[in-house]
């Protein structure tokens, strides 16, 4: 009853913090050269860690980390 009539529920993202953290081992156990580039891309995203990676920026940071 609070809400306003044209609020629309949020839709949960398609990505998930788990997904992220799949592809980053995976990254990591490919090539140990890429650890340094995460820490990069992370900063790029002004986060230390991928725990403090926002919701709103999950497919963007799994694209960016994909092309890695």
């Amino acid at each position: 009853p609070d809400k306003p009539a044209d609020a629309k529920p949020v839709p949960a993202p398609s990505v998930t913090i788990d997904d992220i953290t799949k592809v980053i081992v995976a990254k990591i156990k490919k090539k140990r050269d890429n650890n340094a580039r995460i820490g990069a891309l992370l900063k790029s995203y002004g986060v230390e860690k991928v725990s403090s990676l926002p919701p709103e920026k999950y497919e963007a940071f799994l694209t960016d980390i994909s092309a890695l």
